[in-house]
């Protein structure tokens, strides 16, 4: 196993909301637990892969920035030795980054649930936002199997139609 390997694997098990745990720790927990490394070994590898596993961290995070996504994982601001859900809430963080982590929390959810819809639920909905976003008179188009869009609506920008 690799330290992406291991990233990747405390993405799914802390998550965008988990609590913080000391790096270390929980590399050589889930290399103990679930790669099947023996303890000892588990605990010399964790020492070695927790700066290349910190170091994918922080990678992540700012590639996020550059390409507008979001991160599973942060480094704690109080400690960079502890691992934490990249939403959860630290003590004394300011009220607005408070409120957007707390929206973040929503993003997954409602990415899976769009994602499983069919084709024609994808164009209801796509007519639904059109809607909301104040269009008039939003349409779904007949299905053709053509693979384009079959939605659509007008929308006003101010003097812009």
């Amino acid at each position: 196993m690799t330290p992406l390997d291991i990233f990747q694997r405390l993405e799914e098990i802390i998550g965008i909301d988990g609590s913080p745990r000391r790096l270390g720790t929980v590399i050589e927990t889930e290399l103990r637990d679930y790669f099947g490394v023996p303890p000892v070994q588990a605990a010399e590898k964790a020492e070695q892969m927790e700066g290349k596993v910190r170091q994918l961290i922080s990678q992540s995070n700012s590639n996020s920035d550059s390409t507008g996504s979001y991160v599973v994982l942060s480094m704690s601001s109080i400690n960079d030795r502890v691992v934490q859900g990249s939403c959860y809430i630290e003590p004394d963080e300011p009220v607005t980054t408070t409120v957007l982590k707390r929206r973040r929390l929503h993003i997954d959810p409602l990415l899976d649930h769009i994602q499983n819809l069919t084709f024609h639920q994808f164009e209801t909905f796509g007519a639904c936002v059109l809607k909301e976003l104040g269009s008039k008179n939003p349409q779904v188009t007949p299905h053709s199997d053509d693979q384009g869009i079959d939605f659509y609506g007008l929308l006003s920008l101010g003097q812009l139609s």
